[in-house]
Order: structure tokens, then C-alpha cells, then sequence
């Protein structure tokens, strides 16, 4: 991406009216030309510079298998991710991000998504008999739990003292609550729609399709 700009010291070439704010540039605004990010993808704003390092401050890290990871969640000190592929190796678990261990999953299936509460990792899954769901307390060592339906689980997240799973299939049934990660009960979804994600803040569980 190239803008334009005509400060001095800028590399970018053309020329650019008004003045922009570094915090609008950097909460992505835009203008009709005024601060620019040049060929080489520096920064400027008015007369200072802001590297691209610093604005992508992202670092690759060796995962623990070519899995396809689809989910992350953090608890107790511990990162903790889940995949839809492999053998026996369907989680991942890591105290800092950067250093990864492989763990056993509870069974192979296509786990989708992870959340961490009441002291208690719950992954959901999109495949499996009877148990679509697997609970752990370290993220090491995973039971298999029923879930309530063999609904294609999408999501699950944690608020309120309550774990909450959406799912993108069933009829009248694409969401099932937990008190405790282990016991679920079938809830009646707003809609029949294929949902995908679901959160919890400010006292509202919400979720998208």
C-alpha cells in the first residue's frame, strides 16, 4: 500500500493536503492524503517516523505440530490450543506462547474451539459420537465429555459461571450451557443459523453466524 505525502523527511512521493494526528493514523482513519506509509511500509507522521516493526510487533513461532490449530485461550498460567487434525495430538500447550508442547487429546475428533473458566480448560468439536466435548483441569491430561446433541460445535466460551457452546447445525438446539464443563443441557437458539462464534462481556452472552 502506498499514501502519499509531502511532509519533510518523507519518502513517499506526490503530494498530500491537511494534517493528520498520529493517534487517527494509527487507529487506522483515513483521509484524503496526509500521512503515508512509503514503498519500504514506513510510517510517517508529520516530521516523526514510526518503524514497521512497531506497528506489527508479531513473531513467528515454531508450533508443536503441522496441525490445523483452529482455537487458543489462556488460564491458569497456561496457553492452550486445539486442533481439527492429527493423531493423538490434538491439543498443544505452552506456559509463555513462544515454547510449545504436544498433549493427547481425548479423542480424534475435529475439536473447534477451547475456553478457559472455574478453573477448567472445555474444548468443543465439530465430529464425534455422543462426545463432542473433553474437559481438562491442567490442559495436559483430557476427559471426554456428552455433549448434549452431535450438533456441529463451533464455539464455546466461558462467563458468568456459565460455559456456553453454538453450534452451526440442529434443529431448535444450536446452543448448550454447563455449569461445570462436564453436564450439558440443550438451549434453544434464536434462529437455525450456522453459528460460528460466541463471547461473553459486560453481563451478555453474544454470538455471530
Amino acid at each position: 500500500m502506498t499514501i502519499i505525502s509531502n511532509f519533510p523527511g518523507s519518502k513517499a512521493k506526490g503530494t498530500a493536503k491537511g494534517t493528520a494526528l498520529t493517534q487517527d493514523v494509527l487507529k487506522g482513519k483515513t483521509f484524503s492524503g496526509d500521512a503515508g506509509v512509503d514503498l519500504t511500509g514506513e510510517l510517517y507522521v508529520g516530521r516523526g517516523a514510526v518503524a514497521p516493526s512497531e506497528l506489527s510487533p508479531w513473531t513467528l513461532r515454531t508450533s508443536a505440530a503441522d496441525n490445523y490449530w483452529s482455537s487458543v485461550t489462556y488460564g491458569n498460567g497456561l496457553f492452550v490450543a486445539v486442533t481439527f487434525s492429527g493423531t493423538g495430538d490434538g491439543v498443544m500447550t505452552s506456559p509463555d506462547g513462544i515454547a510449545w508442547t504436544l498433549r493427547t487429546s481425548a479423542a480424534d475428533n475435529y475439536w473447534q474451539s477451547v475456553a478457559y473458566g472455574n478453573g477448567l480448560f472445555v474444548a468443543v468439536a465439530y465430529s464425534g459420537t455422543g462426545n463432542r466435548v473433553m474437559t481438562s483441569p491442567d490442559g495436559i491430561t483430557w476427559t471426554l465429555r456428552t455433549s448434549a446433541a452431535d450438533n456441529y460445535w463451533q464455539s464455546v466460551t466461558y462467563g458468568n459461571g456459565l460455559f456456553v457452546a453454538v453450534a452451526g447445525s440442529g434443529t431448535d438446539n444450536r446452543v448448550m450451557t454447563s455449569p461445570d464443563g462436564i453436564t450439558w443441557t440443550l438451549r434453544i437458539s434464536a434462529m437455525d443459523n450456522y453459528w460460528r462464534s460466541v463471547t461473553y462481556g459486560n453481563g451478555l452472552f453474544v454470538a455471530v453466524a
